[in-house]
């Protein structure tokens, strides 16, 4: 892992933000030049090149569902793959303050948890990064 000094945040999916505050976060290099590249974050690093990533792709994106009931909530996701990484986002924001606090990947699965219960109908919308 490479710690690098996230400047800037801008929405995903144009539904809310990655992350609430900008200031030192420790991330993969590869990961954040990915978001770097799509606009989603800015960053300083002496390392960077300015390449593209080359090595990691999207592999899957979509929306689920919340059953709700709980903050934890497991997404069956058919092509996760454990050592996938997962960027979620609450979609439908006029109907929750919920947002995702984790999205871990597994296989099929992705751990979804919630800073609350966000109770049925909440849609999360994912993008699956994989590393070639």
């Amino acid at each position: 892992m490479s710690t690098v000094l996230v400047t800037a945040v801008r929405p995903f999916l144009n539904a809310g933000t990655l992350v609430a505050a900008s200031g030192t976060a420790t991330i993969d290099l590869g990961l954040a030049r990915i978001l770097r590249n799509y606009g989603i974050v800015t960053f300083t690093d002496t390392s960077d090149t300015g390449a593209a990533p080359g090595n990691t792709y999207i592999a899957l994106a979509g929306n689920y569902t919340t059953a709700g009931g709980s903050a934890t909530e497991v997404a069956a996701i058919t092509g996760v793959l454990a050592t996938d990484e997962v960027i979620a986002t609450v979609s439908n924001l006029n109907s929750t303050t919920v947002e995702v606090r984790q999205a871990a990947p597994g296989s099929n699965t992705v751990t979804l948890i919630f800073t609350a219960d966000p109770g049925a109908g909440v849609v999360v919308s994912y993008v699956v990064l994989r590393r070639l």
